[in-house]
């Protein structure tokens, strides 16, 4: 690969990514639409001057395989899981922080891939990694079906962590969770979910090589949310869960076993090799980014019915949450816009007044000449 198509792909793959997690980072930090832009061209050429630093936007650290739930449309296949678990915090944690040595900075890490939530050792990885210097946010993703344990509040409250929520069920659970949050003045963002696109089965279809690497490269997870699950980092957490189950054969495209790499320059030479990557097996196991995906409904569930209850004594029908979202988008947009207007104008505001200052410090200047030329023909009169 020459140099130009190198670059082109790591900034593709790897510092785009990067900085878009980064706009999120600054986002919940409060940081206004302007100082964003203005600490990401900064953020930018940092990268860009600087080739051999080697960052990435976001990991998925898998404790468990466990999930609460069994939605038919799973994008991660739990369902169909053989061996569901909890993984070990300690070798979870061995081998997290191996991976971490070899990179300079990671945004954002998501604890779970499951419902991390039900692991009894979260406490000792939240703990470790919310004080740990080159990630900038932990997040815990949950379908809001369990409350967090009150001995977790402490580690939830911590500025780096965040609890995203899947509102895809009833108002019961939701809104039993959102209130606790609020109560304990966790920060929190939450997911109005109605349709999914549906991942398919778990078996092999049998795509081009071309297909694939189409498919990679239009793959929110494959750039954003490389997965590690157990030793080994996968390229999503689909691959990871079906992988781990046996659907999915080991490949060198579909997964980097950690503990094969005694040297972190060693590891760090493979990890930049694993997400530059073009394409993974992986794709041939999942519907996401066909030409032609399929949209179903979110959260739709195996067997008893009475797990998601998508009534209409929910918050609001589901049929209308879609155009009120869009509203509130342009109402987030809008705000933002006029933000940035209301910050130009400021600017403007503020140049105009010190023009003004300098025209009053020129009038003066010019009424004590005119007097000393006045003084002067006077005394030349006389």
């Amino acid at each position: 690969m020459d140099r130009s198509n190198f670059d082109k792909i790591k900034y593709d793959r790897l510092i785009e990514p990067y900085l878009e997690m980064y706009r999120y980072l600054f986002f919940h930090q409060g940081y206004k639409p302007l100082q964003i832009n203005e600490m990401l061209e900064i953020e930018k050429a940092k990268l860009v001057n600087n080739p051999n630093l080697f960052v990435i936007p976001q990991m998925a650290l898998c404790i468990t395989t466990v999930c609460n739930l069994r939605c038919k449309d799973c994008v991660n296949g739990l369902p169909h899981i053989k061996n569901s678990r909890h993984l070990d915090v300690d070798a979870v944690i061995k081998h997290q922080d191996k991976l971490l040595s070899a990179v300079d900075s990671c945004v954002q890490l998501g604890i779970g891939a499951a419902e991390a939530l039900l692991h009894p050792d979260l406490s000792k990885v939240l703990e470790h990694y919310l004080d740990h210097k080159k990630i900038g946010i932990v997040l815990i993703t949950t379908n809001a079906v369990k409350l967090p344990p009150e001995s977790l509040i402490p580690l939830m409250q911590n500025d780096k962590f965040i609890l995203r929520v899947s509102d895809y069920r009833n108002l019961m659970d939701t809104s039993r969770l959102v209130e606790f949050l609020e109560r304990n003045k966790i920060r929190f963002h939450l997911d109005n979910i109605s349709m999914w696109t549906s991942p398919g089965g778990v078996e092999k279809r049998c795509k081009s090589e071309e297909e694939l690497k189409r498919e990679y490269a239009r793959c929110f997870t494959g750039k954003y949310c490389k997965t590690l699950l157990g030793s080994r980092l996968y390229p999503c957490s689909r691959a990871a869960f079906l992988a781990d189950s046996e659907y999915i054969p080991a490949s060198s495209t579909m997964g980097l076993n950690i503990d094969d790499y005694d040297s972190t320059d060693a590891l760090r030479l493979a990890l930049l090799e694993f997400y530059l990557n073009d394409y993974t097996i992986a794709c041939d196991y999942c519907d996401m980014n066909i030409d032609k995906p399929r949209n179903v409904i979110a959260g739709v569930q195996f067997g008893d019915s009475s797990l998601i209850n998508k009534s209409e004594c929910t918050l609001i029908k589901r049929n209308d949450l879609d155009g009120l979202r869009s509203y509130n988008d342009q109402l987030i947009e809008a705000k933002e816009y006029h933000e940035q207007q209301s910050e130009a104008w400021q600017q403007v505001a503020v140049k105009q007044e010190n023009i003004i200052k300098d025209l009053q410090e020129w009038a003066h200047q010019l009424e004590e000449a005119k007097q000393y030329l006045e003084q002067q023909l006077s005394d030349y009169r006389q």
